[in-house]
């Protein structure tokens, strides 16, 4: 299940009130809630989230603590509809959005985080997630006095 943002928001909202602008972030947030899923998809999902921020996020680790083959693995996921990079996407958008809009983290430590080989990865995961770098929505969403 792939949500999908109205990217034309963040930008129109540019001098938009803080008020609106905390409706802005609940939507990103909430829009980007891990979604429940049952058997094979939610365990991957668990281990994914279990191991971010400590190990790699490749799927040969994951299906090494799922005792079964990366290839079995991919197999069994494309079986459910699924993909292990559609899985792994989808709880480093949850995570992304939540350590840029809640915590405030720096792009840099965003990388780390979320197992991203460098900062242009993530920029362009985030244009992909949201339609823009998290530098810009950092800027439209965060009120200037808030960053740290």
């Amino acid at each position: 299940m792939k949500q999908q943002y109205d990217t034309r928001l963040p930008r129109c909202l540019a001098n938009a009130s803080d008020t609106d602008k905390d409706v802005l972030r609940n939507y990103y947030l909430t829009a980007s809630l891990l979604p429940k899923y049952s058997g094979l998809k939610q365990q991957v999902i668990d281990v994914l989230v279990a191991h971010m921020g400590q190990k790699s996020l490749d799927i040969f680790q994951i299906a090494q603590v799922l005792n079964m083959s990366s290839r079995t693995l991919q197999r069994q996921l494309r079986r459910n509809g699924s993909s292990f990079t559609q899985l792994r996407d989808e709880v480093r958008r949850y995570h992304g959005m939540r350590y840029l809009l809640e915590q405030r983290l720096p792009v840099t430590q965003i990388c780390n985080l979320l197992g991203y080989s460098d900062r242009t990865s993530v920029t362009h995961a985030f244009h992909r997630w949201v339609g823009m770098s998290p530098e810009e929505l950092k800027e439209i969403l965060i009120p200037f006095n808030e960053l740290s």
